[in-house]
């Protein structure tokens, strides 16, 4: 007898309340509330979105088992995504060069340095996920290639992890070392105090070096799925208590600490999240479609808003979000006409 093969509703669920919380974070619907309690944990539940898609991809990738064949086409379908849409957000970047008036070289080596080490240009903030996505890969298949276990690569990428937050929380306190090593008279402390001078530019370059503890994670889940399987009523209460703890835990300590909770919140959403037995439904394939057209394609509805409609390159608010969430709906429909009509298929190839 055929075994059901089994659904991820949940997963389908949750990609899509966290699809709309990316579009959130870059069109900053609470823009005018600023009272510090709500900020606080506002900018916390934001900040388990991009992981909880680390998440999922990994756990995805690797819920058949470590397969080289596998890694190498998803690698292959991630890097033209991330040529494809960085191709498509490229009159974006231009505008933005021709506004700033970079110059020719100067645009031409700043869309370089930020295609490779940072992963986005302007208005295109959420392709870094893509990219560090396809880093996290490689790095992993070629750790696989060297027979390494999966428990050292989760370690090995635990500690790229912590270095990256111990980098990027330096370079926000450049400002401090710098002035500190200007009181020292040595040629070592004066090329410190150069390079911390210069680092903001690097920041994001840490935030790529965060996908693959998560995506490790994910892939951890998949390969001990027995041994990590818990019920429904466990992982519902070790999310609620993990968030009620983080949210306390913001609330006191300086942000940099709040890493640690960022990481157990969104593995407890995502075990939580994995858990959740729902009837089957096609809304819930919609959901998961939207989620990724959402994700790819709110950028440009923000664009369109604020840069052709507004003209206010640099409004954000409620408005910038309902629109967004409008026009990523109405081409989610289109794309969802294309597929039963086999027309289309440029757009269809697009997601």
């Amino acid at each position: 007898m055929k075994e059901n093969k089994r659904e991820y509703h949940g997963i389908d669920l949750f990609k899509f309340l966290m699809a709309l919380i990316v579009v959130a974070i870059h069109t900053h619907p609470f823009e005018q509330i600023n009272h510090e309690t709500f900020r606080t944990i506002y900018d916390f539940i934001c900040s388990l979105a991009v992981p909880f898609f680390f998440l999922v991809s990994g756990y995805f990738l690797f819920n058949k088992g470590v397969s080289k064949e596998r890694l190498s086409k998803y690698l292959n379908k991630s890097i033209r995504l991330y040529l494809l849409w960085t191709l498509i957000f490229l009159p974006l970047t231009i505008y933005e060069y021709i506004v700033e008036k970079t110059g020719l070289i100067n645009s031409i080596l700043s869309f370089v340095f930020s295609f490779v080490a940072i992963g986005n240009h302007y208005n295109s903030w959420h392709l870094w996920y893509v990219w560090s996505l396809i880093l996290s890969v490689f790095a992993m298949k070629f750790l696989f290639s060297r027979n390494i276990k999966p428990i050292q690569v989760f370690v090995m990428n635990l500690i790229v992890f912590i270095l990256a937050h111990i980098v990027s929380i330096l370079i926000q306190h450049s400002a401090y070392f710098i002035a500190l090593l200007e009181k020292q008279d040595n040629p070592f402390a004066s090329l410190l105090a150069m390079f911390f001078s210069h680092s903001a530019i690097f920041l994001p370059t840490t935030r790529l070096m965060s996908g693959g503890l998560y995506v490790s994670l994910g892939m951890l889940f998949a390969l001990n799925e027995k041994k990590m399987n818990m019920k429904f009523s466990t992982t519902a209460f070790l999310f609620s208590i993990s968030m009620i703890l983080a949210v306390l835990f913001v609330l006191i300590f300086p942000s940099e600490i709040s890493i640690i909770f960022t990481v157990i919140c969104a593995v407890t959403m995502f075990s939580f999240a994995k858990e959740i037995r729902l009837k089957n439904h096609s809304i819930f394939s919609h959901m998961r479609k939207i989620s990724v057209v959402m994700y790819f394609t709110h950028m440009l509805f923000l664009s369109l808003w604020c840069i052709v409609i507004l003209k206010m390159p640099t409004h954000l608010g409620l408005d910038v979000f309902i629109f967004a969430i409008i026009g990523t709906l109405l081409l989610f429909a289109l794309v969802i006409f294309a597929e039963k009509k086999s027309i289309l298929k440029w757009l269809r190839d697009l997601f």
